[in-house]
């Protein structure tokens, strides 16, 4: 009686097991395709500069996020990595994106100084 119940569990816990890498493949496949597209996208700022092209403030994870699903290019803040923090200074960046544990990109952001109208 015991063997029966114990081969039964195992088939139940390999067929639960199939049904998660199933979906696991499924996610990394829809990253994957995601990844491919986003990869085109330029991203550009402008924001005031002082001295020495420091800005004044930051852009950051939020600000990426936001101007990336305004393009209809739909990202989370946790999505996307600043190893050196917020960018504070004009210049071009290549910004590390993780859509899933196996697929990564590079978006480029550029950050310009605002045109002030006198």
């Amino acid at each position: 009686l015991a063997n029966e119940a114990g081969a039964v569990m195992r088939q139940q816990i390999e067929a639960q097991r199939q049904r998660l890498e199933a979906a696991e493949d499924a996610r990394r496949e829809q990253a994957q395709s995601a990844a491919s597209v986003f990869e085109a996208v330029s991203l550009t700022f402008s924001a005031r500069v002082g001295e020495e092209g420091k800005l004044f403030g930051s852009i950051g994870t939020a600000d990426i996020a936001e101007a990336m699903t305004a393009a209809g290019f739909p990202l989370e803040r946790a999505e996307i990595h600043l190893p050196s923090g917020p960018l504070k200074q004009i210049g071009d960046f290549e910004i590390p994106v993780s859509l899933h544990a196996e697929v990564n990109f590079k978006i480029i952001v550029s950050v310009i100084a605002e045109k002030i109208e006198k």
